[in-house]
């Protein structure tokens, strides 16, 4: 029974000394030193300083990236066209002048098409065909005439003219010669009977011979002109001959010119001839205007390369390219848009200094983490955060491994007892766990239920038990883990020392300047205060008193010059020194230079006396620097209405 028990005792311990072989197998990989050497409150505020990081850089990226598509919107907007419109640049002239380019362009289009279809039209037609009709037909004219000619000369009337003439003649010789011939005769015969008659005036009948001679003076030039005649006959008829000959060639050659021409007859190429010459004249017409056109054309296009050149002048600016209607409508468009780009640029601008600055706040705040990162690393004796994850892991699985080893050995210590695993493990390894005795099942049953119940209260205890331990182990921490923490905290201490240390020679340091800065600035503060409050309180308090803890008392000429404190004062008159310490100061710390004052409900408390006066001193300042009013009341400016103060009055 006792080699059972412990067999049993064997049997149940197996298993929980086979984890803690594995666990002590584990821990073997582990370098305590290693792991010791490390503060955990030191690694969670690694770990929460990394994660700051994280989100930091996260954060940055994020606003890196908002900022380079602000900036790249901003560079296409800076390369928007509307950036190079100026005040004196003229829109209505530019369209103006574009829309007559653009009509002018189109008529000279018109023009290109209506005298290219013209010459096209022209073209189409055989010029060469009606020229040669027409030279063939002018061919057939000068046959004409040529054959009338040649019909007047042969015409018979006076060829028969000529014979009738000549036979006249030779007629007209005859008798004139027998007329003569008659009087020569009688001249003769009278002459002859006068002589043997023995007549003295026989002379008288020579007298005939006169007319005989005229006679037959005449018979010789009518017989001459018949032979004229008749020799012109003969010539006529070889003529006529030679006539007949080229009139019926020329005869021939008109038939052959009309038939080449493609008519019938004269007739129908004469009607040809004048639809040629019609179409001929329709087309030296067309030729003529469209000469015309061209000339004109030249002079249109002239007129629009220096239309085109002045709105490619003007169009230059915009480096569009070629002039065309987008470009112009993208000139319009960026004319009307012009404001709105500019105040987005400036809202661009704005807004990437913005981000900038978040930038530059996100970079220090980096750089301030990275450095106490950087100092938690090296007090842990660690590179990067990463070394200190690992060994902080090997740490907590450490820390798990050695708890479980604990808890292990204690049940293992539970279940065995005094005894040693080995030996016993050896002792009972050859009992057989088979020897049973046979039992009541009920009572048995009932002994497992009670146990059962036993076993739940027991392991709610060790439960209970456990969760006390870890608790403890959780709030307990190592003395080397303390000596570590104090050894941190006195570095930090000995830091803060030394940088109190500095601090405590820069106040010393400063101080001294503060008191070498007093002996040049109060005397100077004090006057120009005293100045200012006793003309505000029409020198009702004639000195104001600063100490060197800068406490501020007054002089009055009612309470022969007795120090007053402040508390004494009323609300109005604080407000006044108040004024007179602000103008004071503002002058003596810009240098007196001329930087403006900007006042905000500044004399709400003041009655209508205090604030004329002070209204008063501002006129004066404001006639070497600007002074600036906000007022939510209506006092201010009717006073300095009353006093003819000059000022620019804004109404929100």
């Amino acid at each position: 029974y006792k080699l059972y028990v412990e067999k049993d005792k064997i049997i149940k311990a197996e298993p929980v000394k086979k984890e803690l072989d594995d666990i002590n197998k584990q821990l073997e990989n582990f370098n305590e030193e290693e792991i010791k050497n490390y503060s955990q409150d030191d690694f969670n505020e690694a770990a929460k300083i990394k994660s700051i990081l994280t989100n930091m850089e996260i954060q940055k990226r994020s606003i890196t990236l908002e900022k380079k598509e602000l900036e790249n919107k901003l560079l296409e907007l800076q390369l928007d066209i509307s950036n190079y419109i100026d005040d004196n640049f003229n829109l209505d002239n530019l369209n103006l002048n574009y829309n007559n380019y653009v009509e002018i362009k189109e008529k000279i289009e018109n023009m290109k098409l209506k005298i290219s279809s013209g010459y096209e039209e022209i073209n189409n037609i055989d010029i060469e065909e009606i020229d040669n009709f027409i030279a063939d037909y002018n061919k057939v004219e000068d046959i004409n005439r040529r054959i009338e000619i040649i019909d007047i000369f042969l015409d018979d009337k006076n060829y028969e003219s000529m014979k009738k003439f000549g036979k006249s003649q030779s007629v007209r010789s005859f008798f004139t010669s027998v007329l003569g011939l008659v009087f020569l005769g009688a001249s003769g015969y009278s002459c002859y009977i006068a002589y043997y008659n023995n007549v003295v005036e026989y002379y008288y009948g020579g007298a005939a011979i006169l007319p005989a001679f005229i006679l037959f003076l005449s018979a010789s030039r009518k017989s001459n002109r018949s032979n004229s005649a008749k020799k012109e006959v003969e010539s006529m008829e070889c003529e006529y001959a030679d006539y007949i000959i080229s009139k019926n060639q020329l005869i021939s050659d008109k038939e052959e010119i009309i038939k080449q021409a493609g008519c019938e007859n004269f007739e129908e190429m004469k009607e040809t001839f004048q639809k040629k010459n019609g179409e001929k004249s329709v087309i030296q017409e067309k030729i003529r205007l469209l000469e015309w056109d061209e000339e004109k054309l030249k002079e249109i296009e002239i007129e629009n390369s220096e239309l085109k050149n002045q709105l490619e002048t003007s169009m230059d600016v915009f480096k569009l390219g070629e002039l065309s209607n987008e470009h112009i409508k993208a000139v319009n468009d960026a004319f009307y848009r012009k404001d709105n780009v500019k105040n987005e640029i400036a809202t661009l601008k704005s807004k990437v200094e913005q981000l900038d600055e978040k930038v530059l706040k996100l970079d220090k705040e980096i750089s301030f983490e990275e450095k106490r990162l950087k100092m938690i690393l090296s007090v842990n004796l660690m590179e990067n955060f990463e070394d200190f994850k690992i060994n902080a892991d090997k740490n907590e699985k450490y820390q798990e491994l050695k708890s479980r080893k604990d808890y292990c050995e204690n049940i293992l210590i539970k279940i065995m007892g005094n005894n040693d695993y080995d030996e016993l493990k050896d002792k009972t390894k050859n009992v057989v766990m088979c020897d049973f005795k046979e039992l009541d099942e009920q009572s048995q049953q009932l002994a497992i239920f009670r146990m059962n119940e036993e076993k739940l209260k027991i392991m709610e205890s060790i439960d209970n038990t456990n969760k006390e331990i870890e608790d403890i182990e959780r709030n307990s921490r190592s003395l080397v883990e303390v000596e570590e923490e104090i050894d941190f905290y006195e570095f930090k201490i000995n830091t803060f020392k030394t940088k109190i240390k500095i601090a405590e020679i820069a106040a010393e340091k400063i101080a001294k300047i503060s008191d070498s800065i007093k002996g040049d600035f109060m005397p100077l503060l004090r006057k120009s205060i005293s100045d200012n409050f006793s003309y505000l309180t029409d020198g009702k308090y004639n000195e104001v008193l600063i100490d060197e803890d800068m406490n501020i008392t007054v002089l009055s000429e009612d309470t022969k010059n007795k120090n007053i404190e402040l508390e004494s004062l009323s609300g109005g008159t604080l407000d006044q020194l108040y004024l007179s310490l602000r103008i004071g100061l503002s002058n003596i710390l810009s240098g007196n230079k001329e930087i403006p004052l900007i006042f905000d409900d500044s004399f709400v408390q003041y009655d209508s006396k205090r604030l004329k006066k002070s209204i008063e001193m501002l006129a004066r300042e404001s006639e070497r620097r600007q002074v600036i009013l906000f007022t939510c009341q209506e006092r201010e400016a009717e006073f300095a209405k009353q006093m003819n103060i000059k000022f620019n009055y804004i109404k929100l």
